[in-house]
């Protein structure tokens, strides 16, 4: 894989994810709290403001991740997942908000904006050194309710980075056309810089467009109010230790204590030929083993070896604390040596096929219109499906043929037989006898539990 590939491969890739309306069951029981069996992943597109945005990998408590390893610079944003909740109501915020409100942390008075037919309402905005967040109801004279194939696109251009991420967006029982749960997250020094000049508001830019891009209404500049001198700002601490993986090196670089949320920067240096997926289940824990999860944006990167973590609720506001923990239990790591492989139509199945160690069996490849090809995911619009079952300690996210990623319907729990269901993975390629596959952002549980102490002294 070339860097210059990387745009399209991501562009293809989001455009997979969304095209279509497929209900996959959650395979992170153990991270969401309460157990989800199907999630509908609705339209959505990515447009042009949110391109500059956060490099995000991991995105609302984790329903799919892209590797850093393929996409050191990409941009994205929390899907629509209908029935997911946080632990407070999306609109008033995530608890890492909620907490520092409890504290006693002021919000940003809310306001209302009128142009033309159009209402939109602002509220729960909070902002720190991390991040400003807020939520967004439009409003319209000419329509009462939820209009998927609408979206708002916000400009931060106070800042070179205009972007923002969309966190939160789905159907709700209010007459807004749009409700959206926004949020800015700020570089390092990216908000001292700018309050240097004592500004008394932040300027933004609204845009309502359809999903395919297409603008339906300007709202122009649009102001919020700030006081520098409530502002707090967040607590630096240089952890600079190494934890030794099967597969390298892991650095514990940087732990920034905000306001509403925590957040650690870590990098790898792995073994040549291996790349960093993710991490299992990834907490912090302090010295009476209280602990701190991730939530709404869970992490983001700035390289193929870099990633900064988000924790909530924070410390800020407790009593001071001399040490903390990361704790995980197990490093998802991929490998180029095997995360290829040759198939063909006219092989028989079921085949195995060996990744790093582990066996995995194609159980069946079909093509839309061509014997078996009538499965689930050509009727959504795939031509080539392939059926994969694979143990649990190996994560295969998506799959790549002559640059087309493909859609994925994940399976959990074990078949009839006490074997773990298949994974389908549909793709739009010309029909042929053989393909060579790539797997994309795709790994194999290592290393186990690990609680790597920090220093705060």
């Amino acid at each position: 894989m070339t860097d210059k590939n990387d745009e399209k491969l991501l562009d293809q890739y989001i455009e997979n994810l969304e095209k279509k309306n497929i209900e996959v069951p959650t395979m992170l029981e153990e991270r969401i709290k309460e157990r989800i069996d199907k999630v509908e992943i609705k339209k959505k597109s990515i447009n042009p403001f949110l391109s500059k945005v956060l490099v995000a990998s991991l995105l609302l408590v984790t329903l799919f991740s892209a590797s850093v390893r393929f996409f050191p610079g990409f941009a994205a944003y929390a899907g629509n997942f209908p029935v997911l909740r946080l632990a407070v109501d999306w609109l008033q915020g995530d608890s890492g908000t909620e907490h520092a409100r409890r504290e006693g942390y002021n919000q940003i008075p809310g306001f209302t904006v009128e142009k033309d037919s159009y209402v939109l309402k602002f509220d729960n905005i909070m902002l720190d050194e991390d991040r400003l967040v807020m939520s967004i109801q439009l409003f319209s004279e000419d329509q009462t309710g939820y209009d998927e194939d609408k979206r708002l696109e916000v400009r931060y251009t106070d800042f070179a980075d205009s972007g923002g991420l969309q966190q939160l967006e789905y159907e709700t029982e209010t007459e807004a056309m749009i409700e959206t749960r926004e949020e800015k997250v700020f570089a390092d020094n990216e908000l001292r810089e700018f309050l240097a000049s004592n500004p008394d508001h932040i300027n933004l830019e609204v845009v309502l467009s359809e999903r395919g891009s297409q603008t339906i209404y300007e709202f122009g500049s649009i102001t919020i109010p700030i006081d520098s001198e409530q502002i707090l700002f967040s607590q630096k601490y240089s952890i600079a230790t190494i934890t030794n993986l099967e597969k390298g090196f892991l650095t514990l670089h940087n732990f920034t204590v905000s306001p509403t949320r925590m957040r650690l920067d870590v990098s790898f240096d792995l073994e040549d030929g291996y790349y960093f997926t993710r991490f299992e289940n990834p907490r912090l824990m302090d010295a009476k083993g209280n602990v701190y999860q991730p939530e709404g944006l869970v992490s983001t990167n700035t390289s193929a070896v870099e990633r900064s973590m988000f924790f909530v609720p924070s410390i800020y506001f407790d009593d001071i604390h001399t040490e903390m923990y990361f704790a995980f239990d197990g490093v998802w790591v991929g490998s180029e040596y095997d995360d290829t492989f040759t198939l063909s139509l006219n092989y028989e199945y079921p085949k195995s096929i060996n990744f790093m160690g582990e066996e995995l069996i194609i159980e069946q490849v079909s093509y839309r219109g061509s014997g078996n090809g009538e499965g689930y995911l050509h009727s959504a619009g795939d031509d080539l499906v392939i059926e994969i079952r694979k143990p649990e300690n190996v994560w295969l996210e998506n799959m790549e043929i002559d640059g087309e990623i493909s859609s994925h319907a994940w399976s959990t729990g074990l078949d009839e037989n006490g074997n773990p269901r298949p994974h389908l993975y549909g793709l739009n390629v010309e029909y042929r006898d053989e393909y060579e596959v790539t797997l994309l952002f795709s790994g194999r549980l290592m290393d186990g539990l690990q609680e790597i102490k920090m220093d705060l002294e």
